[in-house]
């Protein structure tokens, strides 16, 4: 009984990653991620919300929406005094540069550990700067890679809503599919129970037809046998009684001769003394023959049973097998051929029983609908990414220009600083690069 496989269908490829990924972005961006989101998802909740098991104003909803996104909040929290405190403090600094009050010219009390805070702080600074530049780079390439993804999202999404129509509309075909291939056991099944007898029967005769078969030949070549040796042990009976009575009548004739002849002698006189006739009498006995009476009705009364026709009924009651199987079995089989029907029955209303292959039209529907609108709002989203890059890439060009003005100051700074200098007698370069800090 062979089955055909359940044909697969044919999928369109897969979204391919951009060349040139960045791992140690990625893992780093993992790690972000799994440092202020440690928590897992809260799928029961969003479970119940969806199912409106509970209602989003409870307390307890608030409580659990918290505790998952406390990393967030307090990521947001420190950006949010980041962007308001940083721009305060310089603006402050600045204010009181160009009043005169700090910095510039003022003059600054001179120590012995004058050098290692400055070299101190310029590390500090060198350290806080080259880290702002790795991540105003890799904001670059997010930006650069954001765009990308849009832009590929489409086709993706494309193909995704593909392949899951080819799955939704293979699916009425593989449960017909599966549906046509429970007929075949279904048949075998019945097709054994029609030929129940020869298979049935013939494997009995297969297993035991050749002992059975070679018992009974033994068994009548040994009736044979025996009525061969009933038939001559009959004989030897009768001839052994025979040769009795035989003997009988011969002994009485010799014994009339023997007188007969004494008579003769006597009357013969003188001459006829030395003559004597004691000798004639049979020298076989045959009363000696044993009597084989009672090994003889043993014989004859096992050849009286007509055990060879028992011999012969057994042989065709064995050949009868299958039929004898076929006709004591017809009630089983018509039980058995009657459960098949209903199980055939059952597979065929299975497909019936199943209500989603009743909403997998609406479901390809829905899903060409969203294919449509996707299309639709493609060249709206490409305008507003569009947007939202030269947004990305003013803000990096924004950082990148305070890390310029961090290198000038540096650069300018440390070129221009004499140690040995007092504050008032800065040079144009040591100046220059204060004024970038304050920028």
């Amino acid at each position: 009984m062979a089955l055909q496989n359940l044909s697969q269908p044919e999928y369109q490829p897969g979204p391919v990653p951009p060349a040139g990924s960045l791992p140690g972005l990625s893992s780093m961006v993992h790690s972000f991620l799994g440092l202020v989101q440690p928590n897992a998802f809260p799928a029961e909740l969003l479970t119940n919300l969806i199912q409106q098991k509970n209602d989003i104003t409870n307390p307890t909803v608030y409580r659990e929406v918290l505790v998952y996104e406390v990393g967030f909040l307090v990521c947001v929290a420190i950006g949010l005094l980041f962007i308001i405190l940083v721009p305060l403090v310089g603006f402050c600094f600045c204010c009181c540069r160009c009043c005169g009050n700090c910095g510039g010219t003022m003059y600054q009390k001179q120590s012995k550990r004058m050098g290692c805070r400055r070299r101190a702080l310029f590390a500090s600074v060198l350290l806080v700067t080259t880290l702002i530049l790795a991540g105003n780079i890799c904001a670059f390439i997010s930006n650069d890679r954001v765009s990308r993804a849009v832009n590929s999202s489409f086709g993706a999404l494309n193909t995704t809503l593909d392949n899951l129509g080819t799955f939704v509309r293979s699916i009425p075909q593989q449960v017909d599919f599966i549906i046509a291939s429970s007929e075949v056991p279904v048949s075998q099944a019945n097709g054994s129970l029609q030929s129940i007898g020869p298979i049935l029967g013939g494997r009995i005769i297969s297993e035991v037809g050749e002992e059975v078969y070679g018992a009974l030949g033994s068994a009548m070549r040994l009736l044979e046998v025996t009525d061969l040796a009933e038939q001559e042990l009959r004989a030897v009976n009768d001839s052994g009684q025979r040769l009795q009575q035989l003997q009988g009548e011969l002994s009485q004739n010799l014994s009339r001769l023997q007188e007969r002849i004494n008579r003769t002698l006597q009357s013969c006189g003188q001459p006829c003394f030395q003559v004597s006739v004691s000798g004639l009498v049979p020298e076989a006995d045959f009363s000696m023959v044993p009597d084989v009476s009672s090994q003889l009705a043993l014989l004859s009364s096992l050849t009286s049973g007509n055990l060879s026709a028992a011999l012969q009924q057994a042989n065709e009651t064995l050949k009868k097998t299958p039929t004898r199987v076929e006709e004591q079995a017809q009630k089983v089989v018509a039980d058995a051929r009657s459960q098949l029907a209903k199980v055939r029955q059952k597979i065929g209303g299975v497909r019936s029983e199943i209500p989603v292959l009743d909403t997998l039209g609406n479901v390809t529907a829905a899903l060409d609908t969203i294919g449509r609108q996707a299309r639709d709002y493609e060249p709206q989203v490409a305008t507003y990414d569009g947007y939202r890059w030269i947004v990305g890439i003013c803000l990096c060009c924004l950082v990148l220009l305070v890390v310029l003005c961090y290198l000038l100051a540096l650069v300018l700074g440390g070129l221009g600083l004499k140690p040995l200098a007092l504050p008032t007698e800065r040079g144009c370069l040591s100046n220059s690069g204060g004024d970038f800090f304050m920028a």
